[in-house]
C-alpha cells in the first residue's frame, strides 16, 4: 500500500508538469500523422530526452526518424502508435515513462500494449526497449528508486516478448549512487551532448551505423542554461558539410523533422527554441559560433535559414533594441560561415490582430530591411498564414503552434530554396 501511495504522489508530481504542455504534445502529434515511415525506417520513441537528440545525424542515417514528443507520457505514445509504425519500420527504439513518475503499474502494460501492438501490426519490426534514465534533481534518490524497479520490470518484459532490452540505466548513473552522472546534464534530466554521445555509442550495434559523437564528447555550452546549452552543445558535436541547410532559430525551427519534410539529409534541425514564446534572439547569436563553429568537422555550410524575434515581441521588446540583436545574430553568422547564402525569415503571424499590428509587422517590416542592407534573401511566411480578419489561419495554427498541414504549407513554400530552383 505504501508503494502504491509513493508512486500515485510521484506521478501527481510529475502531472503538474507535463499537462501544461499539452497544446504542444497534440501539434508535435500532428505532425508525425503527415510523416512517411516505410520499411527501411528505424524510429525512435519517446519523450523530450528522445526529441532532444537529431538521430538521423548523430548517426549519419537519413533512415533514422525522430519520433519524441516533449512531456509524453507512456499512454500517448499508445495512442500515436499508429502514425508511428504505419509504415511497418525496421526498427523502433523506445523510451518512455519519466513522465509517468517511471510508475510501474502505468509504465509497464502500457508499454506491454505498446509491444503488442507493434508485433500484431508490423511483426517484422525489430523492438528495442531502452531503460528509463536516472535522474539528479530534488528528491532524486526515492523518485530514482521507482526508476530501478520499472526498470528490472522492462527487462523482464522484455524476455516475456523475446524482444531486445538494452541496459542505459547503468551507464547514466554516478558511481555509487542511483542518481544521473552530473556529466550528462546540466538540468538532472535532460541531456548534453557528453550525454547522448553515451547513448549513441552504446546503441550503435543495435542500430546499425556508427554515432558521429566522439567517445569522450566534451560539451561546449553558451550563457543561456539548460536547454539551450543541451542544443548547443549537442550541435557543437555534429558535424557539417558544405552542401548543408541549416535551420536555425526558435520553436518552430527546432520542432520541423527537415530532413523529412523535405526528404533531404542535407537540411538539419539547428532550432533550441522549445515552448512559447521560448528564448531572444539574443540567445539564438550566442548559440551561432557553437553551431558554425564547433568542432574540426564544421565548414561553412551552402545556406543558412534564420527564424527569430517571436518571443522578444511577444513580450514587448523594443523594436529598436530587437533590430540590434538581430543584428547581431547576422553579424556572427557571417563570421563563422563567410561563403553561406542567408535567408532572413519573417515570424509566423499571432493569433491576435494586435499584436500583429503593434508588433508582427512592423519587425517584418525590419527584417526586410536588415536583409537588403545586409545583402541577403529575405523569405515571408507571414502573408501565406493570415486571414483577412488579421490573425493567423486556424487551419494550420492552434494559436500557439504549427499543426502538421502547416509544416507541409511552410516547406512548400521553402521548396524552391532548399532545392534551388529559386534564390
Amino acid at each position: 500500500m505504501r508503494h502504491l501511495l509513493f508512486c500515485i504522489i510521484i506521478l501527481i508530481s510529475y502531472s503538474t508538469s507535463v499537462f501544461a504542455d499539452i497544446p504542444f504534445r497534440k501539434h508535435r502529434a500532428s505532425v508525425f500523422e503527415q510523416l512517411e515511415v516505410t520499411s527501411e525506417s528505424i524510429v525512435f520513441i519517446g519523450n523530450s530526452i528522445t526529441q532532444g537528440n537529431e538521430w538521423c545525424e548523430a548517426f549519419d542515417n537519413h533512415h533514422i526518424l525522430n519520433r519524441g514528443i516533449s512531456g509524453a507520457l507512456s499512454s500517448e505514445v499508445l495512442e500515436n502508435l499508429p502514425h508511428f509504425v504505419k509504415g511497418n519500420p525496421k526498427k523502433v527504439f523506445l523510451m518512455i515513462g519519466i513522465n509517468d513518475g517511471a510508475n510501474p503499474e502505468t509504465v509497464i502494460p502500457n508499454t506491454n500494449s505498446i509491444v503488442e501492438y507493434i508485433q500484431q501490426n508490423s511483426p517484422k519490426t525489430e523492438i528495442y526497449i531502452q531503460s528509463i534514465l536516472p535522474i539528479r534533481q530534488n528528491s532524486d534518490e526515492r523518485r530514482n528508486h521507482n526508476v530501478e524497479i520499472t526498470n528490472i520490470l522492462l527487462k523482464d518484459l522484455c524476455n516475456k516478448r523475446s524482444i531486445t532490452y538494452i541496459d542505459l540505466w547503468s551507464s547514466f548513473v554516478e558511481p555509487g549512487t542511483n542518481r544521473l552522472n552530473a556529466a550528462y546534464s546540466n538540468d538532472g534530466l535532460h541531456l548534453l551532448a557528453s550525454g547522448y554521445a553515451q547513448w549513441c555509442n552504446i546503441i550503435a550495434p543495435y542500430v546499425g551505423s556508427a554515432s558521429v559523437y566522439a567517445d569522450n564528447q566534451t560539451n561546449q555550452l553558451i550563457e543561456t542554461v539548460q536547454y539551450p546549452s543541451q542544443r548547443a552543445s549537442q550541435f557543437a558535436a555534429l558535424p557539417i558539410q558544405k552542401d548543408d541547410i541549416l535551420m536555425v532559430g526558435d520553436l518552430l525551427m527546432n520542432t520541423g523533422e527537415w530532413h523529412e519534410l523535405f526528404n533531404n539529409p542535407r537540411v538539419k534541425n539547428r532550432g533550441i527554441g522549445v515552448g512559447y514564446p521560448n528564448y531572444s534572439i539574443k540567445t539564438f547569436a550566442e548559440s551561432i559560433p557553437r553551431i558554425l563553429n564547433g568542432n574540426d568537422n564544421q565548414v561553412s555550410p551552402a545556406k543558412i535559414i534564420l527564424q527569430a524575434g517571436t518571443t522578444d515581441a511577444v513580450r514587448g521588446v523594443e523594436l529598436s533594441e530587437m533590430r540590434t540583436a538581430y543584428q547581431a545574430l547576422i553579424d556572427s553568422v557571417v563570421k563563422y560561415a563567410p561563403s553561406a547564402q542567408i535567408y532572413i525569415q519573417s515570424l509566423l503571424p499571432h493569433h491576435t490582430k494586435k499584436m500583429n499590428d503593434k508588433r508582427f509587422m512592423p519587425f517584418n517590416d525590419i527584417l526586410i530591411d536588415l536583409a537588403i542592407e545586409n545583402e541577403m534573401y529575405f523569405i515571408d511566411i507571414y502573408a501565406p498564414f493570415i486571414t483577412e480578419e488579421g490573425v493567423c489561419n486556424s487551419a494550420y495554427f492552434n494559436d500557439m503552434y504549427l499543426y502538421g498541414n502547416g509544416y507541409l504549407k511552410l516547406t512548400e513554400l521553402m521548396m524552391p530554396i532548399v532545392t534551388d530552383e529559386k534564390k
